[in-house]
């Protein structure tokens, strides 16, 4: 049986990241600290529309280097499970490459 791939591993890291913050009813999102809304959400709408539209890698790729660049800024007022989330989506890009 194969393993997961890189991409793979990659691909559900990014969908982990989405599925916590975009809820339904946007609860997850509304509960952020304003400082985080305002800096992840347009980031984390750019991987969410890589991943729905099937965009190739290297868009999706973009779009992560962009979430986790602008989340290091305000990593510290993250819930725990998003910072640690986004950690692990920053080690499985690094993991491709």
């Amino acid at each position: 049986m194969p393993g997961i791939t890189d991409e793979q591993a990659f691909r559900q890291a990014a969908t982990r990241v989405v599925d916590l913050v975009f809820t339904d009813d946007d609860a997850y999102l509304d509960a952020l600290p304003e400082s985080v809304e305002s800096a992840i959400a347009t980031p984390l709408a750019e991987v969410y529309l890589a991943l729905e539209e099937g965009r190739p890698l290297e868009r999706l790729d973009r779009a992560v280097r962009l979430l986790v660049d602008v989340a290091g800024g305000v990593m510290s007022e993250m819930p725990p499970e998003l910072a640690d989330l986004l950690r692990e989506l920053r080690f499985a890009g690094r993991g491709r490459t």
